[in-house]
């Protein structure tokens, strides 16, 4: 049984991919200790890449179910798959267990990704875009903070790969106090994935200006309290030069 997760938090292609490469890591060592007819039960992302992992698991089982159990959250991406009837092969080709090779247009995919580094990279991105399977639903809908937003290291692909942007927590809510978040830039952050060239780049727009603003009243703060110290100490001196 393989209940295993990876540190999460990324991009969604990121962490699935790497909760995929420890199932497929997984399977290699359940084939170096099941026996024949044995029973292989592992969590699994429904990604881009689960049709791969099912055509692995169907390669070394003669029964592979899939099953979503009531103790999952319903929102969740996460699937359980049932592998029975063991097959123990006398061989099996490295390549079928290999990430590299399993999920070979995926990895393609997120190094391409991950290159982002513009607008016109993301709306040409966007244009591409192939999707996820339909049949999934809603559970592959990544919601993300204007607070993350601004302090993601590439805004550019921290869009790409959001579909939402929320701005209710404490943090984002002092960065929309500090830099005016205006009524078409909610209208847009309600779904990314729809917007043009002119949204994102509004959004874009905003993210520098909160940015500044946010670092600006950070260095007034440290300021003041610089003040603060330098005004006790200059009034504790002039006590001492009294005493004296």
């Amino acid at each position: 049984m393989h209940d295993g997760a990876p540190n999460v938090g990324t991009a969604w292609e990121s962490d699935a991919m790497a909760q995929n490469e420890l199932t497929l890591s997984s399977m290699k060592v359940a084939t170096m200790f099941l026996r024949e007819g044995g029973t292989f039960v592992t969590k699994v992302f429904r990604s881009t890449d689960y049709n791969s992992l099912l055509w692995v698991f169907g390669k070394l089982f003669g029964k592979v179910t899939a099953t979503k159990p009531p103790a999952s959250r319903s929102t969740s991406a996460e699937i359980f798959v049932v592998c029975e009837k063991y097959l123990a092969p006398k061989k099996i080709d490295p390549k079928l267990l290999k990430a590299k090779h399993v999920f070979s247009d995926s990895m393609s995919t997120l190094d391409l990704s991950s290159s982002i580094t513009s607008l016109k990279q993301l709306t040409k991105e966007r244009r591409n875009r192939s999707g996820y399977d339909e049949a999934l639903g809603q559970t592959l809908y990544k919601k993300a903070t204007l607070a993350e937003f601004v302090e993601a290291e590439n805004p550019f692909f921290f869009l790409s790969q959001s579909n939402e942007l929320t701005y209710s927590d404490e943090a984002s809510a002092a960065l929309v106090a500090l830099a005016e978040f205006s009524e078409e830039n909610k209208i847009s952050s309600k779904d990314i994935k729809v917007l043009g060239k002119t949204e994102l780049q509004n959004l874009l727009k905003w993210r520098m200006k909160a940015k500044r603003r946010s670092e600006k009243e950070d260095k007034s703060e440290k300021t003041e309290v610089i003040e603060e110290v330098d005004s006790d100490t200059e009034l504790q001196n002039l006590i001492d030069k009294q005493a004296k």
